[in-house]
C-alpha cells in the first residue's frame, strides 16, 4: 500500500478525533454545571428551610433612632427590660421606607436596606440585595451580622412588629403621593402599602405598628434651631409625611404610635435634653422611646 495513503488516512483519523475533544469537553462540562446547580438548589433550599429558627416576641425595623446604639443602652435592649420579652432590633442606619434610587438599582445601599427592598427580603427569605450592596458609609458595620440574624427570625412566630422608619423619607424628598400607582415604592404612601399588603398576606397574626419618629430638629440658614415640623427639605415637612403615615394606618386598620411628642415639651431652646444632634437620641433619650413604645403596648 502506498506510505502516503497510510500517511493521510492516519491524519484523517487524528483530525476527527481531534474534533471530537471540543464536544466532548462541552458535554462534560454542561454535565458538571447541570449537577453542580442540582445540588446548590438543594442546598440552598435546605438552608432556606432551616435558617427561620429565631423567634422573638417583638421585632422592630427603623433607622438610626433606633439604631444608634447596638448594646444595652438601645431602644430595643430598654424595650426588653421593660416587656420581660425577646425584643429584636432589625433597625439599620440611613433606612428609608421608600426606594431613593430612580435607576432601580438595589446594590444601592440605601435602597437595599430600605423598608420596601428589607420587606421583600424577609416574605423571599432572599437576602442577596443586602449581602452583596455597597456598604461604605459610616457606622454601618454591624449591618451584615444583623442582616444575617434577620434572615434566621421566624415572623410566622413573632407577635409584634414595630416599622419606626419617616426621618429619612423627608431628609431625601422622597415623594409622599403614590399618584396612579398607588404601590408606588418610589413614594412614601406606595412604599407603605406595599409593606403592610406583603406582611399582612405572608404573616397575617402578625399585629403591624407604624410609628412616627420623636420630634428631630435642624439648623436654619442662619444656623438657629428649627423643628422638622416647620423645615421642609424639598419633599414637605415632617408633618406632612407624618400626616401620610395616620392616612396609611387608617387606610389598612394598623396601629400608628405617634412617637413625635415623646420627649415632653421639647423645643428649639432645649432640643439637647434628649437628643446628640437634633436627631439620634442621648441613651436616656432612647430609654425613653422605649416607655413611650412600652405605654403604648
Amino acid at each position: 500500500m502506498d506510505s502516503n495513503a497510510n500517511t493521510e488516512e492516519k491524519k484523517d483519523i487524528n483530525t476527527g478525533a481531534a474534533s471530537l475533544l471540543p464536544i466532548k469537553a462541552i458535554i462534560t462540562f454542561i454535565a458538571a454545571a447541570v449537577m453542580f446547580a442540582i445540588v446548590f438548589t438543594a442546598f440552598c433550599k435546605k438552608e432556606k428551610a432551616d435558617k427561620r429558627d429565631y423567634a422573638p416576641s417583638v421585632v422592630i425595623m427603623g433607622d438610626s433612632i433606633m439604631a444608634y446604639y447596638q448594646d444595652e443602652r438601645s431602644v430595643a435592649s430598654n424595650l426588653a427590660q421593660l416587656t420581660g420579652a425577646e425584643v429584636f432590633d432589625a433597625s439599620f442606619g440611613g433606612t428609608c421606607f421608600s426606594y431613593q434610587d430612580r435607576d432601580g438599582r438595589l446594590d444601592n445601599c440605601t435602597d437595599a436596606f430600605s423598608i420596601a427592598a428589607l420587606t421583600q427580603a424577609i416574605v423571599s427569605n432572599d437576602f442577596r440585595y443586602q449581602y452583596t450592596s455597597d456598604i461604605r458609609a459610616s457606622a454601618t458595620e454591624y449591618f451584615p451580622e444583623r442582616v444575617k440574624r434577620l434572615g434566621e427570625v421566624d415572623f410566622s412566630k413573632v407577635d409584634i412588629l414595630i416599622i419606626e422608619s419617616l426621618a429619612n423619607d423627608y431628609h431625601n424628598s422622597a415623594r409622599i403621593k403614590a399618584g396612579s400607582d398607588k404601590y408606588d415604592e418610589y413614594t412614601y404612601e406606595g412604599a407603605m402599602r406595599s409593606v403592610i399588603e406583603s406582611f399582612r398576606k405572608n404573616y397575617p397574626d402578625l399585629r403591624i405598628i407604624i410609628a412616627a419618629p420623636p420630634q428631630t430638629f435642624y439648623k436654619d440658614a442662619e444656623g438657629n434651631m428649627i423643628s422638622c415640623m416647620e423645615k421642609d427639605f424639598g419633599g414637605g415637612t415632617e408633618k406632612d409625611y407624618l400626616e401620610a403615615q395616620k392616612e396609611i394606618a387608617s387606610e389598612y386598620g394598623v396601629e400608628l404610635l405617634d412617637l413625635s411628642g415623646c420627649y415632653g415639651d421639647i423645643n428649639e431652646e432645649n432640643w439637647n435634653d434628649y437628643s446628640i444632634d437634633g436627631l439620634h437620641p442621648w441613651p436616656w433619650g432612647a430609654e425613653k422611646i422605649a416607655e413611650c413604645i412600652y405605654d403604648f403596648l
